[in-house]
């Protein structure tokens, strides 16, 4: 059996390049076109692709996504474009369902409409993220020491991980 999205469905958005990340032994997360929300935001969500399985649309919470790479602790980095809650990103931990925001702060010597491509070095425990000009880092556990937020309902939330 094969797994089959198509690549129109996984990467045409915006202009950028295809954004997958591989999930388990017959899965993938990757983002999708949505529907624009009434605020403005969205056109895009996270999905997840399994054998056997239809794509499903996850976590309303997490909106306008525009990038995911790997993460710590099980988790992916996902970069967000508009949204109402002006996050740069979160740290999204699927198997828990929340994620933790990158706040517009975290990076305080740059402009947040500058920080582009989040990236995890687990070699360094920094979070990282690229500018057109340069790298910036940041240590990555303060950050995982956050309130981790549902996916789901948008509330903080207990989890195994806090």
């Amino acid at each position: 059996m094969k797994l089959r999205v198509a690549v129109s469905e996984i990467g045409k958005l915006s202009g950028r390049s295809p954004s997958a990340i591989a999930w388990g032994n017959d899965g993938f997360f990757y983002i999708g076109e949505a529907a624009v929300e009434q605020d403005g935001t969205g056109g895009r969500e996270l999905r997840f692709a399994r054998l056997g399985v239809a794509p499903v649309s996850l976590s309303p919470q997490i909106r306008n996504p525009l990038d995911i790479t790997r993460g710590p602790a099980n988790s992916l980095l996902v970069e967000l474009g508009d949204n109402t809650k002006r996050y740069l990103g979160v740290i999204w931990f699927p198997d828990e369902e929340t994620f933790i925001p990158i706040e517009r702060n975290v990076f305080p010597d740059e402009d947040p409409s500058d920080i582009h491509n989040f990236y995890y070095s687990e070699t360094t425990k920094r979070l990282i993220a690229t500018t057109n000009e340069r790298l910036c880092a940041t240590l990555i556990e303060p950050l995982l020491k956050l309130p981790h937020i549902s996916a789901i309902t948008g509330r903080a939330v207990k989890t195994s991980l806090s």
